[in-house]
């Protein structure tokens, strides 16, 4: 039994022995402006996982991915000025990086974007607008779209549907 015991202390010091180098080699890599490894890191600190929870560290990590492009990472970024996680709540500024990630196609961004529109959070309430957003991200699949459009849908006049329905078509994704 002693044997045993002294068998599964070793393996979890081993484990964790891994784990640390595996985040030394992560922060490694952050550092030296791999944008994966910043977001990466970032959501290590936004989770608390093998570090402690620090969302401002998280939002300073997410924010470096966020600036050399990565849609996802200005989408999550977003979510938190949107909340208020690791930086001042600010939907205008949440607003600016859903935008930045929706024009290159992340649905997710689309969405968030689209319910920014419909309830004039850090945008101008605007139903066109969030109605073309919420078609894009559910054309995608964007489950939460769906929902969010079909409500809105109740809120509309057909012409207005009819012309996000066609800014929609119209819509390119540019960088």
């Amino acid at each position: 039994m002693l044997l045993a015991i002294l068998a599964a202390a070793v393996l979890l010091f081993a484990t964790a022995v891994s784990a640390s180098d595996a985040l030394t080699d992560l922060r490694r890599q952050a550092e030296d402006g791999d944008a994966e490894a910043q977001f990466t890191l970032g959501l290590t600190y936004a989770t608390g996982q093998g570090v402690p929870q620090d969302y401002r560290a998280a939002a300073a990590w997410i924010r470096k991915s966020a600036e050399q492009g990565k849609d996802y990472a200005q989408d999550y970024l977003g979510t938190m000025y949107e909340e208020g996680k690791g930086v001042p709540r600010d939907y205008a500024i949440a607003a600016d990086f859903y935008l930045k990630a929706a024009n290159m196609g992340n649905a997710n961004a689309q969405e968030h974007l689209g319910q920014l529109y419909t309830f004039g959070r850090g945008t101008p309430q605007n139903f066109v607008i969030a109605y073309m957003w919420l078609s894009l991200a559910a054309s995608k699949g964007n489950a939460r779209a769906v929902m969010l459009r079909t409500e809105l849908e109740r809120l509309m006049p057909p012409a207005d549907i009819n012309a996000a329905r066609k800014l929609a078509e119209e819509w390119q994704p540019f960088p």
